[in-house]
């Protein structure tokens, strides 16, 4: 079975819809994804319905920002109580710092450069695309919306090399953001019936790894799973990944972390065995909904 446990939309940073991510879903012939949007559940609904329609098992989860040592790190959330307070107001809390920390990127970078705030919305939108409008979508708005911006403007070609050159942090129009520990975040999944798995925390291009000692530690408090094949994972870092997974008794997760055209990522290019999502499901509030694929396993 053809398992992709890390699929972003439009509803975050990612720059296709539901409904088109289901229908390559489909084409490339995976039989369950998994649509885990930055600090948002708000593409479940539409999920659940293109899921059906194009027979695609759906795994409902998000991808949260979390941060250790004065790094950021994304640990993946699946299968939770979409109704849980505690993991909403973090949601909540999360967007308003994003948002905040956005719009000081987007005054520093609009200082220089002939961005403007109409580029920001997403393309079916028809208000009149105010600051304030934007606000109300509540879009978990960072780097990457700020990127496409610039992008629109002819200022880069794509996403990495804008976060390679204008958006580096260590350019003047870069703002940090310290997100809630990752110790506390792994408790709040938890406690709302979900799955924490850590995403891509192996990547030495994003800087520091996660080690054994962290790793037993996020264990203890309820962390189900690694990534272990990503893109972003070289064959050293998978190895260590896998060695450690082992060794802790930790779940092994490969994904394809699918941003549509935002990234170079292939929907379906790493997968999950089945057996570990049927695994997941032990530990979770909420079910898979396999429309059908379950029993054909």
């Amino acid at each position: 079975m053809r398992i992709d446990t890390h699929v972003q939309s439009n509803h975050s940073d990612g720059r296709s819809s539901v409904r088109q991510i289901f229908s390559l879903a489909k084409r490339v012939n995976l039989d369950v994804i998994a649509l885990t949007d930055h600090d948002t559940n708000s593409g479940w609904q539409q999920a659940q319905y293109y899921s059906k329609i194009n027979s695609i098992g759906f795994i409902p989860g998000s991808e949260i920002s979390t941060s250790y040592q004065g790094k950021i790190f994304h640990l993946l959330a699946y299968l939770y109580d979409e109704n849980d307070s505690v993991l909403q107001n973090l949601y909540s809390k999360s967007k308003k710092l994003r948002f905040l920390r956005f719009m000081q990127m987007f005054e520093k970078v609009e200082k220089d450069f002939d961005i403007r705030i109409k580029d920001l919305f997403p393309q079916d939108y028809s208000g009149d695309k105010t600051l304030k409008e934007l606000k109300d979508l509540q879009l978990p708005l960072g780097r990457p919306h700020l990127a496409d911006a610039i992008i629109k403007r002819g200022y880069c070609k794509n996403r990495d090399e804008c976060f390679s050159t204008i958006l580096h942090p260590c350019e003047k129009y870069y703002v940090p953001y310290i997100p809630t520990d990752i110790n506390e975040v792994v408790k709040i999944v938890v406690n709302a019936g979900g799955g924490p798995v850590l995403a891509h925390a192996f990547s030495q291009k994003r800087g520091k790894t996660i080690d054994e000692k962290t790793l037993l530690s996020l264990k203890k408090l309820g962390l189900l799973g690694v990534e272990i094949n990503h893109r972003e994972h070289n064959v050293t870092d998978r190895q260590k990944a896998y060695d450690l997974s082992k060794k802790l008794g930790l779940l092994q997760f490969g994904a394809s972390d699918y941003h549509g055209s935002g990234k170079p990522n292939h929907l379906g290019e790493n997968l999950t065995a089945y057996e570990t999502i049927l695994e997941l499901e032990k530990h979770t509030f909420r079910k898979v909904e396999w429309n059908g694929h379950k029993s054909n396993s």
